[in-house]
């Protein structure tokens, strides 16, 4: 693990494992802030550690009762006392509180066997739930960077065959650089940030439907025009086929992109803490599908408004959209319609 990797590692599930969680009702704005009570001052009475995304890291840090702030290397620096410029010991720290995440093979070279890179990351293939909270990412790949989307292959490919314009790509994607470490070739791909600060990758291809994750693996949560509701999706395409559907940029409120059934746990947690007042799932109409949907409904009752028949027979949204299907899922954020309107 590098400093650049750290950075990008999930700090409110390291804060979690060291016994530290937010105070009721420190989330805010869908997720992106999030209050303690302080790790670094045990005399903290009044909340005063905060979390915020970061931009060119994945989230910083301000501990307003005692001035301390930073990135997550700095964090371990101050809390375990560490010299102010021991980064190789908050490094060694970390790998001990992410063990057997993709770091740890960049660094020995070590692999896994074939299949268990294969069986990891398809959404529709059932996987368990008890993972710990920072699910492990493909361990034969590196991240290497990622930088704005402007390659023309990616782009032509999502408005010619995902039907989903540049602007809009542009907005929510990546185009990800990694490096095989069996075969030590260098890749690019389509990539969505999680919420662990890693990335969910897939090829720019219809043929080759290649899908993995680089870092860790969680779900993207996009914040939208309100926080009182939520729309759940499969995938990235199936996310950005419904903003084009529904003629915005921004969804009408909070998103959630599950990328792999083994975040569905993650994704019940998110929800339980936020309580929605609605939830909004639109899974393809598939087998996989319509158990998790069902397992939704079990877990949330009658908070969760299913839209899976509103583009039927088409498996997902994307499919519905190249088809040319218009629809219209709500008449006012957060609030479904009695009946989809299809065009």
């Amino acid at each position: 693990m590098n400093t650049k990797q750290a950075k990008q590692l999930d700090f409110p599930v390291l804060l979690e494992k060291m016994g530290y969680y937010p105070i009721k009702g420190g989330i805010k704005k869908g997720g992106n802030e999030i209050w303690y009570r302080s790790p670094l001052n045990a005399n903290d009475k009044t909340p005063s550690f905060h979390l915020t995304k970061g931009s060119q890291v994945a989230w910083v840090f301000k501990c307003f009762s005692t001035g301390a702030e930073g990135t997550v290397i700095d964090f371990v620096i101050a809390h375990e006392g560490y010299g102010s410029q021991d980064i190789k010991s908050a490094l060694t720290y970390l790998r001990g509180k992410f063990p057997g995440s993709l770091f740890e093979y960049q660094k020995s070279g070590r692999g896994v066997a074939p299949s268990a890179s294969r069986d990891l990351f398809s959404f529709h293939r059932e996987g368990q739930e008890t993972l710990p909270i920072a699910l492990a990412a493909d361990r034969e790949l590196e991240y290497l960077e990622d930088l704005p989307l402007k390659s023309g292959s990616l782009l032509n490919y999502l408005e010619q065959k995902r039907k989903i314009p540049s602007g809009l790509a542009q907005q929510y994607l990546r185009l990800v650089r990694y490096k095989n470490l069996k075969n030590g070739k260098n890749y690019y791909a389509l990539g969505m940030k999680n919420r662990a600060g890693g990335f969910e990758i897939r090829a720019a291809s219809d043929t080759y439907a290649f899908k993995s994750a680089l870092i860790a693996r969680d779900i993207s949560v996009i914040p939208g025009q309100t926080s009182e509701s939520v729309s759940v999706f499969e995938g990235s395409t199936d996310f950005l086929s419904f903003l084009v559907m529904m003629d915005t940029d921004i969804p009408p409120h909070d998103a959630i992109i599950l990328h792999s059934v083994n975040s569905y746990t993650r994704c019940c947690t998110w929800l339980r803490d936020m309580d929605y007042q609605y939830i909004h799932t639109f899974l393809d109409n598939d087998e996989t599908g319509e158990k998790y949907t069902a397992r939704f409904q079990e877990d949330f009752g009658d908070k969760v408004i299913v839209h899976s028949a509103s583009f039927a027979p088409f498996k997902d949204l994307n499919d519905a959209l190249k088809a040319g299907h218009k629809l219209t899922f709500f008449s006012v954020p957060g609030r479904p319609l009695s009946q989809p309107n299809v065009c």
